[in-house]
C-alpha cells in the first residue's frame, strides 16, 4: 500500500480512534492465502492491559514480510501519523499469530 494510500485509509477510519492496517509485501508468502486481522483487544476498562492483534492466515506459514502498522484515525493535525508499527511472524498450526500480550501500546 502506498503512502498516500495508506492516508486515505486514515482519513476514511476518521471516525475510528485508530485504525489498523495490515500491509501486504510484494509477494504473499503462500499464493491465494492472505493473512487478515482476525482479532484486535484494545482499551479495557481501567488500566490497558493485556491488548493484542491476532492475524489469521494459513497453518504454521511465515509471514514476516507483513507488517501491521498502527495510524492515527482521529480529526486534527495528526491524522495518518504512524502511531505502531508491529511486524507480524509465523502462524501457529491453526493459522493464528498474535502480537502476544501488550501494555498500553494500541491507541483507544
Amino acid at each position: 500500500m502506498s503512502a498516500p494510500a495508506v492516508f486515505a485509509h486514515a482519513r476514511a477510519c476518521a471516525t475510528l480512534l485508530t485504525c489498523a492496517v495490515l500491509l501486504a509485501p510484494v509477494a504473499p508468502a503462500e499464493a491465494g492465502v492472505n493473512p487478515v486481522i482476525n482479532e484486535v483487544v484494545a482499551n479495557h476498562t481501567g488500566t490497558d492491559t493485556n491488548e493484542y492483534i491476532e492475524i489469521f492466515g494459513a497453518p504454521n506459514t511465515d509471514y514476516s514480510a507483513y507488517t501491521i502498522v498502527e495510524i492515527e484515525g482521529d480529526s486534527g493535525t495528526t491524522l495518518g501519523v504512524v502511531d505502531g508499527v508491529f511486524p507480524v511472524g509465523t502462524t501457529n498450526a491453526t493459522g493464528h499469530w498474535t502480537t502476544g500480550f501488550l501494555n498500553n501500546e494500541l491507541e483507544n
